[in-house]
């Protein structure tokens, strides 16, 4: 079975996908955040997610780890590298273990009017962080992300 149903509270449905394939999600990359080595010359990976530092899922997980809370104001630091490394080093010292996922869900628009029907592809996604502590964590983390996008995107047409 691709996916279940079950009622919210207010009478919503909402999806719960049990694969990848039909959340149209995927996985772009795990990073284990124990491995980055030499914090001064970080892994092009953490230079990417800083990057992303006032955005969406990037400003939630450097919310979340206390020894990255210094650290997120990005106009602090002379360069983005300057700011990899800044982060790479808390990481380090803090002894931080887990792993940064890289994920790539489809957008969908869905045709409203009641319709569970939408449009979507591999050519616009929306992409994304999440952080897990174990890489068993990966799949279902990935899937509870698509699944909210995904409810949040029919919930607009329906509103």
């Amino acid at each position: 079975m691709a996916r279940r149903h079950h009622r919210s509270g207010e009478g919503v449905t909402m999806t719960v996908y049990t694969n990848l394939f039909d959340a149209e999600a995927r996985v772009a990359a795990i990073y284990p955040i124990g491995m980055i080595g030499d914090p001064e010359n970080p892994p092009e990976w953490v230079e990417q997610f800083t990057e992303d530092a006032d955005f969406g899922d990037a400003k939630a997980i450097f919310g979340e780890h206390a020894e990255l809370e210094r650290l997120t104001n990005v106009d602090d630091f002379a360069s983005t590298v300057e700011h990899a490394a800044a982060v790479a080093e808390a990481w380090v010292m803090s002894g931080r273990e887990g792993f940064l996922v890289r994920t790539e869900i489809c957008q969908r628009r869905y045709v409203g009017n009641g319709s569970s029907a939408y449009y979507s592809g591999w050519g616009i996604v929306a992409l994304g962080w999440i952080y897990v502590e174990t890489a068993d964590q990966v799949e279902k983390a990935v899937l509870i992300k698509a699944t909210a996008m995904h409810d949040a995107a029919k919930a607009e047409v329906s509103a």
